[in-house]
């Protein structure tokens, strides 16, 4: 049939989701299945094996306690899709089908035994547990529990578990995953008692059972754990069940130490030596972390870790920076199951010391940061590329520098590329004394390191390579760094600690994070890691104080008049506030031509910018006339040089604004990307420079630990940028999106004013009662969004108990005279929470989408109609309380696809955002990516200028 692909494989596949272990390059890593057949499988992972590879299964089986092991080759790969979603695509996982080769007849009646099987039987002996504690994570110490057996203290506990939304471990009995599950309610007004329970997506090893099977229940609750087991049928579990209050449960101490975990903190990351190769460096994601120890993510394609397991060079590191450095053991593992379907192992580690150990820079390239360029046609691209750019190359042999002033030279011959690199130091030192050897070749390209082996013969005085297999490029510089005009004016001075005196030297280029100056190091006695301190530097004719820095790293080249240029470069240690921030500006400026900070007289300009662009459409040009007064009287506030919060950037050419982007602090640690707004120009790409200019504001800045962006759905400029951002950088814990409806209400509209009761009056209603939050109230709303909010989007939004109404940011605006607030309401029955709304208020013309004087409305159960009451009640509530505070407009921002409460109430849709989250860690990537995007098509409108409009309309 037409559009429908021919079935290829000879065996079928059975959907199979089970955790496995594969032998890799002598290593062992583990993925989860996706189907099995008799002549392959196909395996998901993170970090699959190369096309044509071969690999080594070992499959496990609940009937057998030997795995099945099998050898197979790598047939076809498959990349992840993260940005699916963006591209009105089909999401999908990145992984790899795999053939089995040489199967002994053993394995092939094993392997059958196994797909034939469509339901297991229980294994003989295996029972309800008497003391359920027993079967849990390998390595965990056993305890003393106490029985409880009184249906009334065990409804009580179970009562305060569900109302607090209490996350509960449930694990098979002789099964290999966690799953993380939500009880809803304990029902009945008497004994038996019933406790209902949300659906558990069990994998196919938990799931294949065809009668009742054990399986123990854990959770933690009022500084106690408590562990019970119930019997139930895998197929019963899949959808809403219940089951009887347990007849007797298991409560003992919290035996772990007090524990943080970072779901709405801001993230830690934890960095080690690889257990089997001290040469690589890992970086795992910390999921809660104590006195004692730490938990870690290990994700499907990852290496196995296992309990004893030492590991060396334990580093906690809080973004980009290290705070602690220690040893360690691994002290169990465990596979986990979210609610979601995401299947990951759990790895927790015990420190060897609580000592603190003197923190050392690891040289090495860190897991996540290092890319491979392995296509052939791309490495020819690539290096044609480097080529023409003529970038500087760096050549070792061995641990000798031979030159780090080469010119890669790449000219078609014989329908093939020949490669050669020449340089002023190859006829100089007896290093370069070779004919023919392996060298290594390093160079920067777009503000990328890369680097690669080749093999490398010299001839008349210059190298020539054989094309590379590979070529690897690590993102790692965070920082922009640029060249000072007029080296003269700027310049670097310290104390010398061994020569005793202070010295000054011409600056070469600087950045936020460092700067390099002239000089000859053997004459001045500069050695790495020397300490300088009562540094400075001048610049804008005026000396700055730098604090301490350290020496990292000493080059020498030679010049085209056959001199040496010898340099040092320094790295900024306690830089200052006021140094960085006049610094960062400097940078800013020089790094980008045209750009300028704007000004409360060029109000207009701005007006006339956005109108022209098209930033401000009808509908909202319709609105803004209302508040225009307000929105200027803002901005005069805003475009203040203190004002710490706050950043807007404008491209001005002449007299004539052409651009501009803005950024503002709206929660405690993030900030909102918006009004990105450009015209046209005959040869510049307005959009690329105010982006860049913003980017490099914000990863400068140091307050600036998440960032958050919207645009409408149907703009297909952001949405078609952020999809390829996204699938160059697929980062599970560093990007999120979500799409949001958003509603609004106009409040001076007759009619729209309703019932204008007071929060404080209204009346009962169905036993639902709206009011603030209490403390117990904000305990229950972390654990909400604990449960159903993405990590990222969690921490981003300041959504912890402490921060709930944004404390520190509120304050910040309140200095300038302007308004940031975040308000929480309840509704409640029989002292229980059944839906919370947040609303947010703030000056206009904060944001001229008024997406930060939006409510949200979140239902924590979301049956009945005292769900439907609540939330109705909650919009009453919010509309009177924005009309307390003047608003003329009400909008509500929701994910929620039923919408008649909100229409019934009078609100209307206009249009659908979509907000993309990200950590900082992604701002340098996301500049590397704009300034790469762009650039070829700038180079195209220099080389043929023609008119171009570049219109940008966003949120």
């Amino acid at each position: 049939m037409d559009g429908i692909k021919p079935e290829k494989r000879l065996h079928p596949r059975r959907s199979l989701q089970v955790p496995l272990v594969f032998q890799k390059r002598e290593r062992s890593h583990w993925g989860m299945s996706e189907d099995i057949g008799r002549g392959g499988l196909f395996l998901r992972s993170f970090c699959p094996p190369d096309s044509g590879e071969l690999v080594e299964i070992r499959l496990g089986n609940p009937r057998e306690g030997e795995p099945l092991v099998l050898r197979g080759k790598v047939v076809h790969r498959r990349e992840g899709a993260k940005a699916a979603f963006l591209l009105e695509k089909q999401e999908r996982h990145a992984g790899v089908g795999i053939a089995f080769e040489d199967v002994s007849p053993t394995q092939e009646e094993r392997l059958g035994a196994l797909l034939a099987e469509d339901r297991f039987s229980l294994p003989r002996g295996e029972a309800t547990p008497q003391r359920p504690e027993t079967a849990w994570e390998e390595g965990e110490a056993q305890e003393v529990f106490q029985v409880l057996e009184d249906p009334a203290e065990i409804r009580r506990v179970l009562k305060a578990l569900c109302k607090k939304i209490r996350p509960v471990l449930l694990k098979r009995l002789g099964g290999r995953i966690h799953y993380t599950i939500y009880f809803r309610d304990v029902i009945g007004a008497s004994v038996p008692f019933r406790v209902e329970a949300e659906a558990v997506g069990l994998k196919d090893f938990d799931s294949a059972f065809s009668e009742k099977v054990p399986f123990v229940c854990r959770f933690h609750l009022e500084d106690h754990s408590y562990s019970f087991s119930v019997a139930e049928r895998p197929e019963t579990m899949a959808r809403s069940w219940s089951f009887t209050l347990p007849a007797r449960i298991y409560r003992g101490p919290d035996r772990r130490s007090p524990r943080y975990s970072n779901t709405l903190k801001h993230p830690l990351t934890v960095e080690f030596s690889d257990p089997s190769d001290g040469s690589l460096q890992r970086v795992k994601n910390v999921m809660d972390i104590s006195f004692g120890g730490l938990a870690f993510k290990n994700y499907p394609g990852e290496e196995v870790y296992s309990p004893g397991q030492s590991l060396s060079n334990v580093k906690i590191c809080d973004f980009d920076h290290a705070c602690w450095k220690t040893n360690g053991r691994v002290r169990h593992t465990s596979f986990v199951c979210l609610p979601n379907g995401e299947v990951f192992q759990k790895v927790g580690i015990e420190f060897a010391d609580e000592g603190a150990s003197t923190l050392k820079e690891v040289p090495s390239v860190k897991e996540g940061e290092l890319e491979m360029i392995e296509a052939h046609a791309s490495i020819h691209q690539h290096l044609k590329r480097v080529a023409s750019t003529r970038v500087q190359i760096l050549s070792g042999l061995d641990q000798t520098i031979l030159f780090a002033d080469g010119r890669l030279c790449a000219e078609k011959q014989n329908g093939g590329l020949e490669l050669t690199v020449t340089s002023h130091l190859l006829s100089q030192g007896t290093e370069s004394d070779f004919a023919e050897a392996r060298l290594n070749y390093h160079y920067l390209y777009h503000g990328t390191y890369h680097f690669f082996s080749a093999r490398t013969k010299k001839r008349n005085g210059s190298l020539c390579l054989e094309m590379p297999t590979v070529i690897n490029r690590v993102r790692r510089r965070k920082a922009v760094r640029v060249r000072p005009e007029g080296m003269i004016k700027t310049r670097f001075r310290c104390f010398h600690p061994v020569l005793g005196r202070t010295i000054t030297f011409p600056v070469r280029d600087l950045s936020i994070r460092g700067l390099s100056f002239e000089s000859d190091y053997t004459q001045d006695l500069f050695w790495r890691r020397l300490r300088l301190r009562s540094s400075e530097i001048l610049f804008a004719d005026e000396y700055h104080p730098l604090g301490s820095v350290k020496v990292r790293t000493l080059a020498q080249s030679v010049t085209d008049n056959g001199e040496w240029d010898r340099r040092c470069g320094v790295e900024f240690l306690d830089l200052p506030a006021e140094t960085e921030s006049r610094l960062s500006a400097y940078i800013l400026r020089s790094s980008n031509p045209g750009i300028r900070a704007p000004a409360a007289e060029r109000i207009e300009n701005l007006w006339e910018l956005f109108t022209r662009s098209g930033f401000l459409y009808p509908s909202k040009m319709a609105y803004i006339r209302k508040i225009r007064p307000q929105i200027d009287e803002t901005w005069k506030r805003l475009f203040s040089d203190d004002t710490p919060f706050y950043k807007q950037i404008v491209f001005r050419e002449g007299e004539e604004e052409l651009g501009t982007a803005a950024a503002v602090q709206v929660y405690e640690d993030t900030w909102l990307f918006q009004h990105l707004a450009a015209s046209s120009h005959p040869v510049r790409l307005i959009s690329k420079d105010v982006m860049l200019g913003l980017a490099q504001f914000l990863m400068e800045n140091r307050n600036t630990k998440y960032l958050i962006t919207y645009f409408r759905k149907e703009n297909s400029f952001p949405r078609k940028m952020y999809a390829g951002f996204m699938d160059r950088y697929p980062s599970e814990e560093e990007f999120c999106f979500e799409e949001y409806n958003f509603l609004s209400l106009d409040l001076e509209e007759p009619g729209s004013i309703g019932r204008q009761q007071r929060l404080s009056t209204l009346g009962p209603g169905a036993g639902v009662t709206v009011g603030h939050a209490r403390d117990a109230d904000k305990e229950v709303i972390e654990n909400y969004f604990e449960k159903y909010l993405h990590p990222l989007r969690g921490r981003s939004r300041s959504l912890s108990r402490d921060v709930l109404h944004l404390p520190e940011t509120a304050a910040m605006f309140r200095a300038k005279g302007l308004k940031r607030e975040r308000s929480c309401l309840v509704a409640t029955q029989g002292g229980g929470l059944i839906a919370f709304a947040l609303l947010e208020n703030s000056s206009l013309g904060v944001n001229l989408s008024g997406l930060l004087n939006t409510f949200s409305i979140y239902t924590v159960h979301t049956e009945g109609e005292n769900a439907r009451d609540a939330r109705r009640r909650l919009i009453d509530a919010a509309l009177t309380c924005y009309r307390s505070w003047g608003a003329r407009v009400a909008i509500c921002l929701t994910d929620e696809e039923d919408l008649r409460d909100y229409i019934e109430a009078g609100f209307r849709k206009e249009k659908e955002y979509v907000c993309l989250t990200w950590s900082r860690r992604m701002i340098k990537n996301y500049y590397d990516y704009v300034r790469e995007k762009f650039s070829r098509f700038e180079e195209r409108k220099q080389r043929k200028p023609r008119e171009h409009t570049n219109t940008l309309p966003s949120g």
